[in-house]
């Protein structure tokens, strides 16, 4: 029954091709807490209207009539994306309730910097009952990364948001006194630009866009010292996190490494994308 792939963006991707999609059947607006009612009584609702990061939703339908055992909940983004172009699903009986026409369902969602679509559909491929809107904070920073340079009293943070309002680092040895304040540079990449591989990836049906890639470089840092440090911009700022710069090293000092591969290849929730990042993931690298 269920098919598709999407890209929500990595750095070695073969060429793709795109296809339009129109407007779903139904679709309700965004908001706190956003709901839909058609003229028969069914709610379908989803709380809260909009996320920030790895966020709990939940989903709440009542008031159906004939409920079916493989009624389902696809999730889509893009909003507009086609039928079998979901990038996860549920199945309604995920709550006990489902076969009494009601139920509710909490599950987790990342940020992708577009808004989602929920859609309950009827019987397997059955048609669509309802629609609803969930935003997303697209300048809400996400995906924070810290990296060792060549030199000791460096480091390197790296953050994705949706926002180019002049991205920033705040810094400084007090959580309460960021004083210091590094702007970042920002990059990024479009679908074009994943042409440089060769033709043999699977084709796209719905390109997410990866975002803006923030990178900031704090430098003249103590060493074997707690830094704490923020960053975002106007748009969202981050909680504040810490790092201890490295300890001062002699050179007899020993040095021990731990090395280990992140391919990002499992999903926030693989209960709800049901194991297709593994797939998706090899089919868009080389």
């Amino acid at each position: 029954m269920f098919s598709g792939r999407f890209v929500a963006g990595f750095v070695l991707a073969c060429a793709f091709s795109l296809r339009a999609y129109g407007r779903p059947l139904v679709s309700s607006g965004h908001g706190k807490d956003a709901i839909f009612k058609d003229i028969n009584g069914f709610s379908f609702s989803v709380s809260p209207g909009a996320i920030q990061n790895a966020q709990p939703i939940t989903v709440t339908w009542n008031g159906l009539v004939s409920p079916a055992p493989d009624d389902w909940i696809g999730i889509y983004a893009p909003p507009d994306a086609a039928r079998d172009s979901y990038v996860g699903y549920f199945w309604a009986n995920r709550s006990d309730t489902s076969m009494t026409g009601r139920g509710s369902v909490t599950v987790t969602l990342p940020n992708l910097r577009t808004g989602f679509e929920l859609r309950y559909y009827r019987n397997n491929g059955g048609p669509m009952l309802a629609s609803i809107g969930l935003q997303t904070d697209a300048g809400y920073p996400t995906q924070t990364h810290l990296q060792l340079t060549g030199n000791s009293d460096e480091m390197r943070v790296m953050w994705v948001s949706g926002s180019n309002s002049t991205p920033t680092v705040r810094y400084g040895t007090s959580a309460a006194s960021l004083d210091s304040v590094v702007v970042a540079a920002t990059y990024t990449y479009a679908l074009e630009d994943l042409a440089l591989c060769d033709n043999s990836s699977n084709a796209v049906t719905n390109w997410l866009d990866p975002g803006l890639v923030h990178d900031a470089l704090l430098t003249g840092l103590q060493l074997a010292t707690v830094y704490y440090y923020q960053h975002g911009s106007d748009d969202g700022w981050s909680p504040v996190y810490n790092f201890t710069t490295v300890p001062p090293v002699a050179p007899s000092s020993g040095v021990r490494l731990l090395t280990f591969g992140d391919l990002g290849t499992t999903c926030l929730a693989d209960d709800i994308f049901n194991g297709w990042c593994v797939a998706r993931s090899i089919n868009t690298t080389n």
